[in-house]
């Protein structure tokens, strides 16, 4: 072709080979894909990588996903640290069981390892189906017993309207279900639940939304790309070009030094409740003569609720009451001088008792150094 008589250099090997016409039908590939262990970061979905895969090698998007126990699909952000997860990219056929590798950017210059994902190619789709989690909250505008009007979840009848018989559930864990729309206000409807919700109640509506891959494909022909560097007037120099092909987001801001969008809803702001105040419980006269002793109301006034009455003494009995005082503080004081005593007497005899067991231990010792003696003269002498 004209690009490779252009770009011929004598210098790069050329292999030369082909692929069966079915191989240039385009296609959604699923592949089984691991992060390499010496890649430090973390791969994003939806970012631009260089992909290697059978004779190929081109520039596509990336769709990282699980696929869970029930076969969904489910979306990830970024690939998993140490596990294995699938990926979707779109390009051209290549046989299942195919290896692949995906590459961070083509120049040598780079100052960490450049392989980023290692994987296989699993099966080949002409459409796949990824979702990601989505979680609706609406709140109660009226109440009938178990049935409930809800507004704030949905923005018009059409919306409702795909949701009706979807599973709703309370922060208090009550389960309810869609049943109709509501003409007014747009987006409200009509649930019933199994217990009747309080009006401070919050609902959600767990559900999936399906994720689009990109189709996106680009080869790489950075060895037939070549740069006329003039070093003088007579002389040309051939010079490979590095592959610039799809940048992602933050190379571009950071290029361009532009900051990360900064959405209000995703800032952490401190949660401000207002304590909730119940009515005190109110218990009729015939229940309470069916309920038990222990389980009735006591009406017992405690510490600050009882009601002090206040006693006016005779100059007679103000003197017994300061008698009676003194008399109290001269009891205590006697108590207190005891137990100083007290404590001193033991402080003594424990020092008399440690004594007399060193005594002991030194008279114990003496017996015991004579009878080994002893023993020692009444053992026959060897010969």
């Amino acid at each position: 072709s004209y690009e490779l008589v252009e770009g011929f250099d004598a210098n790069n090997p050329i292999i030369v080979g082909g692929v069966p016409e079915t191989e240039g039908t385009m296609a959604y590939l699923n592949l089984r894909v691991k992060k390499h262990r010496w890649y430090k970061r973390l791969l994003k979905s939806r970012d631009p990588v260089t992909v290697s895969v059978g004779w190929r090698r081109f520039q596509s998007i990336s769709t990282f996903y699980m696929q869970d126990h029930n076969m969904r699909c489910r979306y990830l952000k970024y690939t998993p640290q140490l596990m294995h997860c699938n990926s979707t990219i779109f390009a051209p056929l290549v046989p299942q069981g195919t290896g692949c590798l995906f590459v961070e950017n083509l120049a040598r210059t780079s100052p960490h390892f450049r392989v980023t994902v290692t994987g296989t190619v699993l099966d080949i789709a002409k459409s796949v189906n990824i979702v990601k989690k989505l979680k609706l909250i609406g709140y109660p505008m009226k109440r009938f017993k178990n049935t409930v009007f809800i507004k704030g979840m949905f923005n018009s009848q059409i919306e409702v309207a795909k949701f009706i018989g979807a599973a709703l559930r309370t922060v208090s864990g009550i389960r309810g279900q869609i049943k109709k729309a509501l003409p007014t206000p747009p987006g409200a409807f009509r649930a019933s639940f199994e217990d009747k919700l309080m009006k401070s109640d919050i609902v959600f509506l767990r559900t999936w939304y399906p994720i689009e891959v990109a189709q996106f494909y680009m080869p790489v022909f950075n060895l037939l790309n070549k740069s006329l560097a003039a070093n003088n007037e007579n002389t040309i120099e051939k010079v490979n070009v590095v592959f610039q092909g799809m940048k992602t987001t933050g190379a571009l801001r950071a290029e361009k030094n532009i900051s990360a969008p900064i959405v209000k809803d995703s800032i952490y702001t401190p949660i401000e409740r207002v304590p909730t105040k119940f009515k005190p419980l109110v218990l009729s006269n015939n229940l309470q003569r069916k309920l038990p002793f222990r389980a009735k109301p006591k009406f017992i006034l405690h510490g600050k609720d009882k009601k002090t009455i206040g006693v006016l003494r005779q100059p007679k009995e103000r003197k017994l009451a300061a008698l009676m005082s003194e008399m109290r503080g001269l009891y205590g004081d006697k108590i207190r001088e005891d137990a100083v005593k007290k404590q001193k007497k033991w402080q003594e005899r424990q020092k008399a008792q440690e004594k007399l067991e060193k005594k002991k231990e030194m008279r114990t010792k003496e017996l015991r150094k004579q009878l080994y003696k002893q023993m020692h003269r009444g053992m026959p002498k060897e010969k």
